[in-house]
Order: structure tokens, then sequence, then C-alpha cells
């Protein structure tokens, strides 16, 4: 698959990150927010809420629109999607970690998590 971005693969506008959210994360997503009218960002690090509040406010000082959605903090549910995709060796750290820090607002609608 050839790479648009050097953190991210393009999928019809949806930008699926590939490495750590740092400073060339974020530049790559104003790159694309200029050029699409519509992009979709997911990336398992904005569970952190400060890695997302720091995007947010990174897009609303430039008059960019944002809206959330939440995931359901369902590590189960991410633990059998990641077996279906054989990631599950590499990804359940990562959703271990990440599901203790996960807190969607109560007033969010999640999105269910479950594919398979």
């Amino acid at each position: 698959m050839e790479t648009r971005f050097p953190d991210y693969h393009p999928m019809n506008n949806v930008l699926i990150p590939s490495g750590n959210v740092g400073p060339d994360v974020y530049r790559n997503i104003l790159e694309a927010a200029k050029s699409h009218d519509k992009i979709v960002v997911s990336d398992v690090e904005f569970c952190r809420q400060e890695k997302l509040y720091a995007l947010c406010h990174v897009l609303c000082q430039r008059g960019i629109k944002i809206k959330i959605l939440y995931y359901a903090n369902n590590p189960a549910a991410c633990k059998h999607n990641a077996k279906k995709r054989n990631t599950l060796e590499r990804d359940e750290p990562v959703i271990d970690r990440l599901s203790k820090v996960y807190d969607p607002p109560d007033s969010s609608f999640c999105v269910d998590v479950t594919m398979w």
C-alpha cells in the first residue's frame, strides 16, 4: 500500500495512524484537513484524554470543525476483534494499557466495537 503521509495510510479520506501520536501526526492531520472536506482520524492513542484534547485544541485554533465519536470501552470486544485480525499478540498489551485510562463522557453516544 502506498503511504500518503509518513504516519498515515489513506483509505477513502480515513487516516489510520501507524505510529505514536506526535508533532508530525498533528502536522499531517492539518495538511489533510486543508485538502479534504471531511477526514476521519482514528488512533487508539486518542483514548488518552490529553492526546485527544491536544489534537482538538490544534484543530479548533485553526478554525477546523470537529466531531468526536467515542467507542465503547470494551476490552473483551477489542481483543476479540484483534484475534479475528490476527493481531492479538501485538494489540493485547495496548488494549490492556489504554482500557485502564479510557473514559468516554457519560453524555456521549458510544459506538459498539464488536465487529464479528
